[in-house]
């Protein structure tokens, strides 16, 4: 039904886009009726918003949920999505989330978006029942209410992954934090299993940047020099 590019970032979009490139197949294959759908899996909001951009796209997949929302804000203001089909992962954040938020409450904050459909992960059959059985209204969660109830467990960092941080020296700093606040939230091993982010190295190089674009364009004005320090 859909046969996905997955894993595209910005170090491969250009590869995949390009002519006569993946992209280019999958739309050979789906001329030939060998697939019905093409899509564009990414974590990257720019290279979301390029598969929204592109006609050869039929769907986009790509990750959220209420602490990581600042991405979706961005995508629910690109009215070409509403053309595409969109499929969210991680809402649970990696199964996170159940343990501060309501099924119901993490299931309506996402579906608030215009999402055609959420992967949310199951692994019991009482998971499978409490997703399913719950009334959804469909209402964002203010991220700052999102917040406070964290709070109440350690001091997470006011990061919603929105991507507008620009790093003159390429580090990610939204992924960073990411994995800050996952660790805290329970999930110590996978968070430094996966923190293999030069993070020294980023530290100096931060502490001695004058440019701080980063600065510059985060909309929570978080001062990432210290959070990083």
């Amino acid at each position: 039904d859909i046969y996905f590019i997955h894993q595209v970032d910005e170090d491969n979009v250009e590869m995949v886009f390009e002519k006569y490139g993946p992209l280019d197949a999958l739309c050979e294959l789906k001329a030939d009726g060998k697939i019905r759908f093409t899509g564009i899996a990414s974590h990257y909001f720019s290279v979301l918003k390029r598969g929204i951009c592109d006609h050869r796209v039929d769907v986009l997949q790509g990750s959220g949920n209420m602490l990581e929302c600042g991405m979706l804000d961005r995508l629910a203001e690109e009215k070409l999505l509403q053309q595409k089909g969109f499929i969210l992962n991680k809402v649970y954040a990696a199964g996170i989330l159940p343990a501060f938020f309501p099924v119901e409450t993490l299931l309506s904050g996402v579906l608030a978006y215009p999402v055609t459909t959420a992967l949310i992960g199951l692994g019991t059959i009482e998971q499978l029942n409490e997703a399913m059985d719950v009334r959804l209204d469909y209402v964002r969660v203010p991220f700052a209410k999102v917040m406070s109830v964290l709070e109440k467990s350690f001091l997470p960092i006011y990061c919603d992954r929105c991507q507008r941080c620009h790093c003159l020296y390429g580090h990610e700093i939204h992924l960073i934090f990411r994995q800050f606040n996952y660790y805290f939230l329970g999930k110590d091993y996978w968070a430094l299993k996966k923190l293999d982010l030069s993070i020294d190295e980023f530290a100096g190089r931060c502490k001695s940047c004058t440019e701080m674009s980063c600065l510059k364009s985060c909309p929570k004005n978080l001062f990432i020099p210290d959070l990083v320090d």
